[in-house]
Parts: structure tokens; sequence; C-alpha cells
């Protein structure tokens, strides 16, 4: 008997692109107000914190903000005393709060000291903490750990050998501190990242004056869970170069992103360095201008490569702009841009969102009503800020494997949505890699309305094929979009002819199966 067997891989709806929705905007007061981190919250809005001289007790205060998926202000808060403060990294908590890493000058023990302090969702204070000596202990990041706990990265000159070293502290959900390490050397050694690693380690990044090359130069420090150092290594050349930011790649490597004087053709360029995972360099990227170009920020991207944050003297509209760089996974440029006006704004954060785009954490002084204010943009998925255009049509199979034997015919269809308000003309046509002509479509072109579908039926028949493989593209045209389904089908050779009966086509792994 002769079998039949029509292979239909199904998954879910499949829309070819997704809209990435964009805007920008201004949070401030009549003073400085400086933005310096971001995260996107449960609910789909952000939270925003930095650090306010228009609001709050003191004369410089940490202030955090709150919106919805739009930018729109849903809520505020400053917490300070009447010296100065900073805050510097937002974490969201397991309970649904956040916990701000911030430094005070109001609080503690010395000049200043690391300030963790926990807010339940709406903002209002739950408890708090400070650590440090009798010196000056200033907080650069934090990181959620996977015990539920939190790691802290400060610039300290109470502890450690020299006159700043990195110091790393561990503390419980609650802020206890459950242990602490110094790094560093007889000279000025300052941290700016931590991220905790895939092994339960942790990665710190910033400069050193004691160790390496030059006057200063990159520095990586890997700890294990407990952190103690595994190994540290630096990168630079004879002038200042500086790592901003750190982040582990999906590789297993590193990824360091700063600032280089030694290299480039500008005062300062933005420099990428990749490492593997034991800190051996693989490739570096450079990029900038005549002027002066840093990056603060990296983060590896859903699609591939990674992008970058900072600002640019040497590109733009006006004296420094928040610059945006993405490359691909070997530092290669993909695309960059610029946000500004004809002043100065730099960008501090940038951190991927659900649909493909980007919320940056800024600083302006060309927008707001202040001397400086908060700058919270969502971009487009290449950094822009205009919607991206969605396709208006879907369909429910995104791909056809198909087994026949010689000679034989089949049906099957697939139904087509417009996911629209409005009416759409589309047409159907099937692209054949070698010319050949197997595969019958029914309907051709239509309009459909918005929100209704159709079902395509087609037609696969194999009777002016031999055994072997066949590969087309069904194209589905719509004004300004093309969707494609692929398609394969595999000619086999008859495997009997005796008592043969009328084909029966099954369809094997297809949801629903009729």
């Amino acid at each position: 008997m002769n079998k039949t067997s029509l292979l239909l891989i199904l998954s879910l709806i499949v829309s070819m692109s997704t809209l990435s929705a964009t805007f920008d905007v201004t949070f401030g007061g009549s003073e400085i107000d400086q933005g310096r981190d971001v995260q996107q919250t449960a609910d789909g809005g952000y939270i925003f914190v930095g650090s306010s001289v228009s609001y709050g007790p003191g004369y410089w205060d940490v202030w955090i903000v709150k919106t919805d998926e739009n930018g729109e202000l849903e809520w505020e808060n400053s917490f300070g005393g009447a010296n100065r403060e900073s805050g510097k990294s937002v974490l969201l908590t397991e309970d649904g709060g956040y916990l701000i890493g911030a430094s005070t000058e109001s609080y503690g023990a010395g000049g200043y000291d690391v300030w963790l302090i926990k807010l339940n969702s709406e903002g209002t204070l739950e408890w708090q903490q400070t650590y440090g000596g009798t010196g000056r202990d200033v907080l650069q990041a934090a990181q959620k750990t996977n015990d539920g706990g939190y790691v802290f990265i400060a610039e300290s000159d109470s502890f450690g050998a020299g006159g700043d070293d990195f110091w790393f502290v561990k503390v419980d959900a609650f802020g206890t501190e459950l242990w602490n390490h110094t790094f560093g050397g007889t000279d000025t050694d300052s941290p700016y990242a931590v991220q905790q690693t895939t092994d339960s380690g942790y990665i710190l990044s910033g400069l050193t004056e004691s160790f390496g090359a030059g006057y200063r130069d990159m520095w990586l420090i890997k700890t294990d869970s407990a952190g103690i150092e595994e190994w540290n290594t630096t990168y630079g050349g004879a002038e200042a170069d500086i790592a901003f930011d750190a982040i582990q790649t999906s590789d297993g490597g590193y990824l360091l992103a700063g600032e280089t004087d030694s290299y480039g053709s500008g005062d300062y360029d933005v420099w990428l360095v990749k490492t593997d995972e034991s800190g051996v360099e693989e490739w570096q990227s450079i990029f900038g201008g005549v002027e002066s170009d840093k990056a603060f920020g990296v983060t590896e991207v859903s699609t591939g490569g990674y992008t970058l944050i900072g600002f640019t003297w040497s590109f733009g509209a006006g004296q420094s702009d928040v610059w945006l760089i993405n490359t691909d996974e070997n530092g290669e440029e993909v695309w960059q841009t610029t946000l500004g006006g004809s002043s100065s704004d730099s960008g501090r954060r940038v951190r991927e969102t659900p649909d493909g785009g980007y919320i940056l954490a800024a600083s302006t002084y060309s927008y707001g009503v202040g001397n400086m204010d908060y700058w919270l943009i969502k971009t487009n998925s290449t950094g822009g800020m205009t919607e991206e255009p969605q396709i208006p049509i879907e369909v429910d199979t995104p791909q056809f494997v198909v087994e026949l034997e010689e000679g034989e015919t089949v049906s099957d269809q697939f139904t087509l949505f417009n996911t629209s308000d409005e009416a759409v003309e589309y047409s159907v046509d099937v692209d054949y890699e070698d010319g050949s002509d197997w595969l019958n479509i029914a309907t051709t072109s239509n309009i459909l309305d918005g929100g209704e579908s159709d079902i395509i039926e087609l037609l696969f028949d194999t009777t002016n094929l031999t055994i072997g493989t066949y590969n087309c593209e069904i194209d589905i045209t719509v004004p300004g979009f093309e969707l494609t389904i692929p398609v394969s089908l595999t000619v086999n050779e008859v495997t009997s002819i005796d008592n043969q009966v009328a084909l029966q086509p099954q369809l094997l792994g297809n949801y629903p199966n009729p």
C-alpha cells in the first residue's frame, strides 16, 4: 500500500514584525536633576533613579521616578538629609518592590557612606542601611544575586591598601552584611560595575592606577561566589583607559565598555574589549571622532551583538549628545544614532525591552524645565524615535515540510489573518528555487477586511517531479510589507504498486489534528 505523509510544522501564530512604541520625557525642577539608572517594571512601566537638587530636603538627594509604559508619571519620591546624596542603581526585588543603591553624606559613619534603600511597590520606605568607615565610601553599582540578596561595589578610601580601592560587599535580602573584600594597590583604583556570573561568582570592573601598562588601565576582576579573587586582568596603553561597564556574554566570556585615551582618533574614544572566560582579549573595537566620546553602559541584545550607550562630542546636534551604538557579535558597527539638542546631553544606561526596543536613562540640558533634567527615552530596535510599522497580516503556519511519493497530489491550507482595523489587499505567489512548478494556490489575490481571515488552499502535485527534494517560498504581499512561508517538498520512490487504493494523506505533528 502506498503511504503518504505530510509533515506540517505548526507553532504559535507568527507575526513578522512587532510594534515598538517610542517616547521621550523629561523630569525635573528648576535645578540640576541627573538620571543614572532605569529598569522596566513588572507592570510594563519604568523606574528611574538618580540625584536631584530640585527635590528633597538637602543639597543633593536620591530621587526615584516611577512611570507607566508610556512614560507618564505615576509617583516620585526623594530621600536624603541636609548634605549630599546620590542614587546610582535601581533593582527589582522579589516582592515587587525596589532596592536603590546610593551614597550618602548625611548619614553613616564617614564622609560618604554606601546607602541601600528598600522600597515597596509604591515607593514607600521599608528599610535602609548604611555601610562604610571613617573615610569616603561611594557606591558605584549594585546587583541582585541568585540567592535573593545583593552585592554592591564601591570606591573606598576607608578600607584597602591605597588611596582608593575596590570595596566589594555582599548583603542578604534585608541588608545585613555577609562579607566584604577590597582590591587595589598603592595608587587609585576605582570600580564602576559588578555583575554575577553564571558560576555564581562575580566580575568587577573599573580602572586601576596601581597595575597595568599605562597611567590608567581598564581592570577586570573575577571572583568566586564568596568574593575571593580568581584572576584579574588589565587592558590599556600608555594613557588613561577606563571600563565604565562590563557584562558576561552568552558565550561565557566578558565584554568591557568604556573609554580610551591610548587608542583611537580623538581626545577620548569609546572602547569595547571582548575577552574569553579567562579574561584573555579576543577582540577590541573603537568608536569616535576628533572630540571626546565615552560609553557608560553596554547590554547584549536578543538578536545577537551588543548595544552601547554614552555620549559624543564628535557627532550629533549639540555640544554633547546621547550616543547609541549597536554592533554585531564581533564588535563591528551595525548602526549608531545620536539623540540630543543644542546643549549637553548624556546617556548612562541602556536596557533592551521585550518589544525589541530600548529604554535609556539619560540627562539633558537641552530639554525640560531646569538646569539639567532626567531624560527617559524609549526607542525602537534601531535607536530611532519613530514607531516601527507593524505588518498587518499574520499566518497560522510558519513553515511546510511535505513528503510525498512519485505521482501523488495532496491538498492543504493555511489561514491568513488581517490584524489591523483597515481592509488590506493582498497577493499570494510562489517563488521556486529551481524553476519547477508543483505548488498550486487557489487564491492569488483578495481584499481582506479588518479583523477578518481567509483560508488559502494549496495543492502539492508531484506528477512532473522525480525523486528528490524541492524548495520554494510562499510570498504574501500587502502594500509596504511581505511575509514569507518556506516550503520543502521531498518526493520519494513509490513503496508498492500492489493493491493500490485511494490516497489518504495523514497530517502528522499538526495541532489541532483533524
